[in-house]
């Protein structure tokens, strides 16, 4: 074999001997890659994932404060809770609802104003009328409509005995203590406010006999709203809110 042939055998075990002992490294390092990758893959997985979590959770985060706001909503309105089965519950006591009808005619009934209502409307009938203070000047309490104005709305909105489904959210809603909810105490309730002080004469003389104005007065140690428009009753009710609950 001449020198040259020698020396190219000898390069190409030497070669061979290389590529056996780096081999196992190349499959090695080529191995750690793949790991490495897979690492990589499952740490861009989690990290979605905790993205994905966390959205989830600020979502939750934001439909529970919602909720909470909704609730802080609803806890104003819990002394007054309506639904149309039209049940009054006043502390242990129940009460149905009154039909417009049938007030109309308890209070046709109870001032004999079947024969002086002009083809059964009476809603301009005077019931009662109030000279205010030692004046010339009058307020009246008509028999009204018991959507709008008068007793009849007095008693269907701020009555349980003859309440009519009528319901106003806030504090001008309330009821007329049970022992006073009838005509006649209503009237005396009236006129004890209106008389509470000469500064509630004065201001019904001056701006309820022409126009609207709301006076306040008490009646045996309860507070009252009284409004006066255009020199007639609008409406009368505690002042301070009732509990009651509508079933």
């Amino acid at each position: 074999m001449s020198f040259i042939k020698k020396i190219n055998s000898i390069v190409l075990g030497l070669s061979l001997a290389t590529v056996a002992i780096l081999s196992p490294t190349a499959a090695a390092y080529a191995e750690e890659q793949v790991e490495v990758s897979e690492l990589t893959k499952k740490s861009q997985q989690v990290k979605l994932t905790e993205e994905v979590v966390t959205e989830e959770e600020v979502m939750q985060e934001e439909v529970m404060q919602e909720e909470v706001k909704l609730e802080a909503r609803a806890s104003r309105f819990i002394p007054y809770i309506i639904t149309a089965a039209g049940l009054l519950i006043v502390g242990n006591r129940n009460f149905e609802k009154m039909s417009e009808a049938k007030i109309k005619a308890k209070v046709k009934r109870e001032y004999n104003l079947e024969e002086n209502c002009w083809y059964g409307v009476c809603e301009e009938e005077e019931i009662r009328s109030y000279r205010l203070g030692s004046s010339d000047h009058f307020m009246y309490l008509t028999f009204g409509d018991p959507d709008k104005f008068g007793l009849t709305h007095i008693l269907g909105k701020h009555t349980s005995q003859y309440w009519t489904g009528l319901f106003d959210w806030g504090e001008r809603h309330s009821f007329i203590p049970e022992e006073r909810a009838n005509p006649e105490e209503i009237e005396k309730i009236i006129k004890d406010v209106s008389h509470y002080s000469r500064g509630n004469i004065n201001d019904i003389i001056e701006f309820g006999l022409d126009g609207k104005h709301r006076v306040t007065g008490y009646s045996d140690d309860v507070m009252y709203t009284l409004v006066v428009k255009d020199g007639n009753v609008t409406t009368l009710y505690p002042t301070k809110i009732n509990r009651a609950t509508y079933e």
